[in-house]
């Protein structure tokens, strides 16, 4: 408990969803996170776990173009096990990919 997550979202994906991430946010990018764009990822959850219960790590999985391979937390219900602390918009938009993703994005962006 009190492990510090945060989740993009917008779109057709909601403030609550099971896919959260520890990465920190300038590290993020929509090929490391496997975010396509039905997801808009014009809002940023920033929430702290409150209840561990059957949440689990993995190398996030890639959607449609995007490969994933940055570090998620699933978290099966989280609107109980989150305190949402805050929810922003970015100045800029969550990056296609960056140098440091664990896959590169076939082609660029």
């Amino acid at each position: 408990m009190g492990t510090n997550l945060t989740r993009n979202f917008g779109g057709e994906s909601d403030l609550y969803g099971r896919s959260w991430t520890t990465e920190p946010v300038n590290l993020q990018s929509r090929n490391g996170l496997g975010l396509e764009t039905e997801n808009s990822a014009e809002f940023v959850a920033h929430g702290t776990v409150i209840d561990n219960a059957d949440i689990t790590t993995q190398e996030a999985s890639s959607w449609g173009r995007f490969a994933g391979g940055q570090q998620e937390t699933i978290v099966p219900f989280s609107r109980a096990q989150i305190q949402l602390d805050a929810v922003t918009m970015p100045d800029e938009p969550l990056p296609w990919d960056l140098p440091t993703d664990p896959y590169p994005l076939p082609g660029g962006n």
